[in-house]
């Protein structure tokens, strides 16, 4: 009877490995990793902008990488909401939050408020309570990498 008992032990222990061994090289691929759409859904706040290159992005004659110390306390304060079903809530300026639509493709999130722009941030890191993300901004020849830190409100 512990013959027995012994190659059923042996055999489940090894089914489990060989199991758990086969679920490994299905999920091992070259696919980058993703962002899920519940990480995402909540209302966010932008924390802090800059550019790769310096650029005058005030217009004010000096050339900045810190775009966020360009902001008015206002535009500072401009809330994201991204909702479950592919919604949003978005204020942009300090006079009014536009509703919109929003998608999540691996790491690029892309948002558009009604009546405006869509905008599409890479994710390069998310945690619970904050992501950064970059986006290509184009000014006639030159192009810069506009990265941003996201924190969750």
């Amino acid at each position: 009877m512990s013959n027995v008992l012994t190659r059923y032990l042996i055999i489940s222990f090894t089914c489990v490995f060989i199991s758990c061994d086969r679920n490994l090289m299905v999920d091992k691929n070259n696919d980058p990793p993703g962002v899920a759409d519940s990480q995402v859904i909540g209302t966010w706040k932008i924390a802090a902008v800059t550019s790769d290159k310096p650029y005058d992005w005030d217009r004010n004659g000096i050339k900045e990488t810190n775009i966020f110390s360009t902001y008015t306390t206002c535009e500072k304060d401009n809330l994201y909401q991204f909702f479950a079903q592919k919604t949003g809530i978005f204020k942009l300026n300090c006079n009014s939050s536009n509703p919109g639509t929003w998608q999540l493709s691996t790491t690029n999130l892309n948002f558009t408020p009604d009546g405006g722009f869509s905008e599409m941030h890479t994710i390069t890191e998310m945690t619970s309570v904050s992501f950064k993300s970059t986006k290509r901004v184009q000014f006639g020849a030159e192009a810069f990498v506009v990265s941003s830190i996201w924190s969750r409100q």
